[in-house]
């Protein structure tokens, strides 16, 4: 029964894939699509491993430590019903009644979160939602958190697709997207990330059709509420990527206005507009201080790292959350997040491979150079956006965490655009891109 349940739903989520376009790479075959989803679970099951067997405490272990907290909760399903609906749903969730089922988690109660929602109780809730199928069978949720961001990749993917159609192979944006080491790790755990990448890809894909609508009617009212509702799920779920994702789409809504213009105005014009909306956002809502708040992630998740002696941790100027301060940090922090680790930080295997997919990383830069192709401007526009997501998701990553174990899983959903921007300035006639021609006919034929 262990094996046989999992079994079942790998087979319904591999029917679904298949079967369904809405889930499905149309570029590729169906079995491709399949074989996709497959890859990422056994990933999964790697990634299970690793945690149970070589990092043996559980309540430190992200990848198991939201699992029993949600034992807890759904326990308490065959005790009292009421009490699991109030924790479920988070109605009137801080009764003292409760308290009683709280002192057996780890992780429901933050020791500190700058007035922000709890994203912890997002996961916990995740998988008590999931044990009303599983019955506590971990394997299964492997199977669910792994369709989940499995589906979420499929719809970043369409979204650069439609966006960058015309100029890239799809199976391009499929390597950029699905096959990148840290993509492929991090997003096949029963973490926090599925959830993360299921909301961005829904988010990105609909926003962008609904912009791009010749004509509005039932469809964009459907975009409209998908934007509106993933929008509403990423406050709960991790909230420093939403000014990330309005940064993009905000220059994704006024494209048509400002192509015209040189990137060179364009720039400048859009950081100090950025810093302008935060300095009024500070005065206006103080309570909700931005800057402050990353000042004080970074103060926090440093002692953390320190109590709990992180082997991957790395020294951080210290943020003051003044604008001036941020801009003085910007350049180190997106180092961090983009180049960490290097060889001198690799204390494990994991650590090695982030080394290896940096490496390819910078090795794709060069043969960028090597093979430059103009991109038109209209497409360099595009690039420009997709690199201000990247640039603005660094900064907060590289400024706020000193972990390079955390900084590597939290930049994950920038990797397909960084992968992406260095495709689409290479040569269609370089070697690499003629051989990936080649392959793409294969799997679609």
């Amino acid at each position: 029964m262990l094996l046989l349940l999992p079994f079942v739903y790998f087979m319904l989520c591999a029917g679904v894939i298949y079967y369904a376009k809405t889930v499905r790479i149309i570029e590729l075959k169906p079995l491709v699509s399949v074989g996709l989803f497959s890859l990422k679970v056994v990933v999964g099951f790697v990634f299970y491993y690793i945690y149970s067997y070589h990092y043996t405490l559980r309540n430190t272990s992200d990848a198991l430590k939201y699992f029993d907290d949600a034992l807890v909760l759904h326990q308490t399903l065959g005790i009292n019903f009421t009490h699991y609906v109030q924790m479920l749903t988070g109605w009137n969730d801080n009764a003292p009644e409760l308290s009683t089922y709280y002192t057996q988690m780890y992780n429901w109660v933050k020791p500190w979160n700058y007035g922000l929602y709890n994203d912890n109780r997002v996961i916990i809730r995740a998988n008590a939602l999931c044990m009303l199928l599983s019955n506590g069978n971990y394997y299964v949720h492997i199977i669910i958190f792994n369709f989940i961001s499995y589906t979420g990749l499929v719809y970043l993917y369409n979204f650069l697709k439609n966006w960058l159609s015309k100029n890239l192979n799809p199976l391009l944006i499929i390597i950029a997207v699905f096959l990148t080491p840290s993509m492929l790790f991090w997003s096949s755990g029963v973490l926090k990330e599925p959830l993360l990448l299921l909301c961005m890809g829904l988010l990105l894909y609909n926003f962008y059709s609904l912009i791009s609508a010749t004509q509005y009617g039932v469809g964009s009212l459907f975009n409209l509420i998908i934007v509106l509702l993933c929008i509403y799920a990423l406050i709960y779920i991790k909230v420093y990527i939403l000014p990330c994702l309005v940064v993009l789409m905000l220059l994704i809504s006024i494209e048509k206005y400002l192509v015209k213009y040189s990137l060179k105005l364009i720039f400048p014009v859009l950081v100090i507009s950025m810093l302008l909306i935060i300095t009024i956002l500070h005065n206006a809502l103080p309570s909700y201080n931005l800057l402050e708040i990353l000042r004080q992630k970074q103060f926090d998740f440093n002692n953390m790292a320190l109590s709990y002696k992180a082997g991957s941790y790395i020294a951080l100027p210290t943020f003051n959350g003044s604008v001036i301060g941020l801009l003085t940090m910007a350049p180190h922090a997106i180092y961090n997040t983009l180049f960490m680790p290097t060889l001198f930080h690799c204390n494990s295997a994991i650590m090695i491979i982030n080394l290896i997919e940096n490496w390819v990383l910078i090795a794709v830069a060069i043969y960028m150079v090597y093979y430059f192709n103009r991109p038109s401007k209209r497409l360099r526009y595009r690039l420009f956006a997709s690199l201000m997501f990247v640039l603005t998701l660094a900064t907060i990553i590289g400024i706020s965490t000193p972990v390079i174990g955390a900084i590597v899983r939290y930049k994950i959903p920038l990797l397909p655009f960084v992968v992406v921007i260095l495709f689409s300035c290479i040569s269609k006639y370089a070697p690499f891109i003629t051989i990936i021609n080649s392959w793409e006919i294969k799997l679609r034929s």
